[in-house]
């Protein structure tokens, strides 16, 4: 199984310089041109490392460098630099140095090849537009809930069209009228695009604290895969 990375680097010379030094049978490399960009694939697709482009980086000033120390605690993270001059290529991770083009491939397949994948809710989503209610409390009346429609869905959470979803971390509850078992599902946002913050659709990532088993089997019936959050009632009162 090839090793999957995610490649953070503005088009031209470096980005080239980069996949020639590490692509290859062995390894995966998907290519996002702006660190903002990371969040978003991380809890849409499957990575066990993150390469990123120091130029890149700094360029955007406005970026939050923090998100990178957080996504550290999760993968492999390896800021960058190749010289225009010579070619070669220098980095480091977890203030560890690297030098040479060979030495960041060895880092890909050592470091990145022994990591544990990062696997989201939405990883195994499907494009699937679902009526959706979402409401700030397990008890809210209907007039209460927002209204709206899921983009992706999977066994463990789904995103949902949101022009102003709610801080990370925030729990919300989602009953879908399309099911036969409309128990509100608890569920906790995981990733917001507010609308004009960047050139995509204003939404959110939510995972499920839980599910019935009713629901589950419809789901699954629906064809949906992929890792399955606890049983209710375990968590309906997170």
């Amino acid at each position: 199984m090839s090793i999957r990375v995610l490649l953070v680097s503005e088009e031209g010379p470096a980005r080239r310089g980069y996949l020639l030094a590490i692509g290859g049978p062995d390894v995966q490399v998907d290519v996002v041109d702006s660190p903002r960009s990371v969040k978003e694939r991380i809890q849409t697709s499957t990575y066990q490392g993150v390469v990123v482009d120091m130029h890149t980086l700094m360029r955007d000033r406005t970026y939050d460098k923090r998100e990178l120390f957080r996504l550290e605690e999760r993968l492999p993270v390896i800021r960058v630099r190749l010289d225009p001059a010579t070619g070669d290529i220098a980095g480091v991770s977890c203030g560890e140095a690297i030098r040479g083009k060979a030495s960041l491939k060895e880092f890909i397949v050592s470091q990145c090849g022994c990591a544990k994948s990062s696997a989201s809710p939405l990883a195994h989503g499907v494009p699937l537009n679902l009526a959706v209610m979402i409401c700030p409390s397990r008890s809210s009346p209907e007039e209460a809930c927002g209204k709206s429609v899921t983009l992706r869905v999977a066994l463990a959470g789904c995103s949902v069209f949101a022009p102003a979803p709610p801080e990370e971390g925030a729990l919300v509850w989602l009953v879908f009228p399309d099911l036969n078992d409309r128990t509100p599902i608890p569920s906790r946002v995981v990733w917001r695009v507010p609308w004009g913050g960047k050139r995509a659709a204003p939404g959110m990532g939510l995972a499920f604290a839980s599910l019935t088993q009713a629901q589950l089997r419809e789901l699954t019936d629906m064809g949906l895969s992929g890792p399955q959050p606890p049983l209710a009632p375990d968590l309906q009162d997170v």
